[in-house]
């Protein structure tokens, strides 16, 4: 699975989910230092292996500082992305988080 950002606006921050084979509706979930966010909501995208993400971003983290979210599917082992935040204006993201290594490091 891999997560790429569409656009972030209007504190909502979207991306394109692509699983790599058709599937299920992916259950997702989303935490911001370590503290589980709402819900997102994912709908079906142009393929039926490719899923919109759509991510409310808490009005404290569109503010000064970098805030790190880090995206967890029930049927990944490991986080499947990070995507930040810095001064309310999104940055690329910084790691697929494939490896045990990163995911050990983000959930301890």
């Amino acid at each position: 699975m891999t997560l790429d950002k569409i656009d972030f606006s209007n504190g909502i921050w979207r991306g394109l989910l692509k699983t790599g084979q058709a599937q299920e509706k992916p259950e997702l979930q989303v935490e911001l230092n370590g503290a589980e966010l709402d819900p997102c909501v994912v709908t079906a995208g142009s393929t039926d292996s490719e899923w919109i993400v759509e991510i409310a971003v808490p009005a404290h983290a569109i503010g000064d500082g970098v805030f790190t979210f880090v995206v967890l599917s029930s049927s990944a082992e490991h986080p499947i992305a990070t995507f930040c935040l810095s001064g309310g204006r999104s940055m690329d993201m910084i790691c697929r988080l494939k490896s045990p290594c990163c995911a050990k490091k983000l959930r301890s």
